[in-house]
């Protein structure tokens, strides 16, 4: 029953991540750094820098696209366009199939889901994703990961 549980959960809210290590962790990008740094995607060293780099921007672009909700496709993809113009740079610069690194890290898992799960059910946005060559290898790599 939501509303009981709901004021025992931080924030009063969902997400929420529970361990023994970091007891009750609310919000979606601390649980992000935090399951990367337990599995090794979070980087190392200067590394994590670049890494909440991609966050905040793919967080950016996440709130463009909610703040869009009702607007029209035209808008939506020029919207769209700079966050993926500065996606194209990260990714060509790896040239490894990933945005940052020789590996999978938390900045892929983000901007996958932000791409692929928001604008990508959308036609004209997920067109223009593939317009930008080392995003769209990107998205497509990892969505071939296991």
């Amino acid at each position: 029953d939501w509303p009981t549980l709901k004021p025992s959960f931080a924030f009063g809210g969902i997400p929420v991540w529970r361990d023994e290590v970091v007891g009750e962790l609310p919000e979606s990008l601390s649980i992000m750094r935090y399951l990367g740094d337990k599995w090794g995607a979070y980087g190392e060293g200067a590394d994590r820098y670049h890494i909440d780099s991609i966050l905040g921007m793919t967080e950016d672009c996440f709130r463009s696209f909610i703040s869009l909700a009702s607007a029209d496709i035209e808008t939506r993809v020029a919207k769209l366009t700079p966050y993926l113009e500065r996606a194209e740079n990260l990714a060509a610069k790896a040239d490894s199939g990933f945005f940052f690194g020789n590996s999978v890290t938390v900045a892929d898992c983000y901007l996958f889901d932000v791409i692929h799960n928001y604008y990508g059910p959308i036609p004209e946005t997920w067109e223009l994703v593939k317009t930008f060559p080392a995003v769209w290898r990107c998205v497509k790599h990892f969505a071939q990961l296991p």
